[in-house]
């Protein structure tokens, strides 16, 4: 009951604009597809030029003025809002954000379905639900909302038999994983270890035919300046002050300059790295294996991302059902795994507030030893009778 009142307080704060940006994120989500919208989809190969940018939002809203928001996500970001885009600003926002939401609580109950007899999961699933970072990503009308469900049809197309069943939910699931690419670079290292599985291989050419597909509409011109409008937006526009990457940790704890940054960016080699060393050493084996294996990578994912705010963290509501199977199965509590959600919980609230002015950033903290604390699990879960892993089924 605490937890769905704390959901309930989540959804009417951000309903009734207390304490809410605005506009906010969903703003250049919107206003780049309503450009689609009215100009057609040869548009895309413009929509990151800022001058275009600018006259989007100006034609918008009746007037010119400074860009609220730079579009700097893939394409596929404007497309998914083109339903949207037809009701004012305000309307598509909440709009959208009660799709998201569904999506979520769909995505988490859809996992949870798929071991229905799991004691305390339910609950689980509840929690990672009902956290601070549901709150943000609800107020930024942003997509993380959707790494649930992006997560359930990948376990789905893990479970099911028959490639008419699982490959149109592994080619759907890689769809939201090209929201926000750079979140998942720690899954790079467990699909190539199981690149003979045909699903990933699905999954991977899904991925490669978008990105063919967004290049050609693109075009060279279009690609430059997609890197160009990133570069300057993360460099000048939206610094990693805020980050909940190594990137943040180091900006905040050196100051901005390109020590912080080097730092930061060299993360995502060492990260994979020691990813890669850790899973030759000791791979997965049996499913609770590949439930830890995977919640570290996510972890992992997070921490070396060039970029990510407090609403990333959506990525790891999957990943706290998945740790709760892995304990059930090896017949451990849920207590600990609660507590590490509320340290997460925690630790993002301290690193937004502004009446704090911390020397460092704690989530970053907070991930990297959830990531090890995971993977540490891996190998010591029991097997049930009977049940295979994911090597001796192949």
């Amino acid at each position: 009951m605490l937890l769905l009142l704390l959901l309930l307080a989540w959804v009417t704060a951000v309903a009734t604009g207390w304490q809410q940006q605005w506009p906010n994120d969903f703003s250049a989500f919107y206003f780049a597809a309503r450009g689609l919208v009215h100009f057609g989809f040869p548009l895309t190969r413009d929509l990151y030029s800022l001058s275009t940018q600018y006259a989007l939002e100006a034609a918008v809203k009746g007037r010119g003025g400074t860009l609220t928001i730079p579009f700097v996500n893939p394409p596929i970001a404007a497309w998914v809002i083109l339903p949207f885009s037809y009701l004012s600003l305000r309307d598509a926002f909440w709009c959208w954000d009660a799709v998201a939401l569904a999506g979520c609580a769909g995505g988490l109950w859809w996992i949870v379905r798929q071991r229905p007899d799991v004691p305390g999961i339910w609950l689980l699933a509840l929690g990672a639900l009902a956290g601070y970072p549901t709150y943000i990503a609800l107020g930024q009308g942003q997509f993380d909302l959707l790494w649930p469900l992006g997560a359930a049809l990948a376990m789905s197309a893990a479970t099911v038999a028959g490639a008419q069943r699982w490959a149109p939910r592994a080619a759907t699931s890689a769809l939201f994983l090209a929201l926000k690419p750079d979140l998942f670079l720690g899954l790079v290292v467990p699909a190539l270890s199981r690149w003979r599985d045909r699903r990933v291989q699905v999954f991977v050419l899904a991925l490669f035919l978008l990105g063919v597909g967004t290049f050609f509409d693109l075009g060279v011109a279009g690609v430059r300046q997609a890197v160009h409008l990133e570069t300057y937006t993360l460099a000048q526009r939206f610094p990693p002050t805020n980050d909940v990457t190594a990137l943040g940790f180091f900006w905040r704890l050196l100051g901005p300059g390109s020590l912080a940054s080097t730092l930061g960016l060299l993360a995502i080699p060492l990260g994979l790295a020691l990813q890669s060393l850790a899973w030759a050493h000791r791979p997965p084996r049996s499913e609770a294996d590949w439930w830890w294996a995977l919640t570290s990578s996510l972890c992992l994912s997070l921490l070396i991302a060039p970029h990510d705010l407090t609403q990333g963290l959506m990525l790891l509501a999957p990943a706290a059902v998945w740790s709760g199977l892995a304990l059930r199965t090896q017949g451990r509590p849920l207590t600990g795994l609660a507590l590490w959600m509320l340290v997460l919980n925690l630790a993002a609230l301290l690193d937004l507030s502004p009446h704090l002015d911390l020397p460092i950033k704690a989530t970053p903290l907070v991930l990297a030893a959830a990531a090890v604390t995971a993977w540490r699990q891996v190998g010591g879960a029991v097997v049930r009778h009977g049940e295979k892993s994911p090597r001796e089924s192949r």
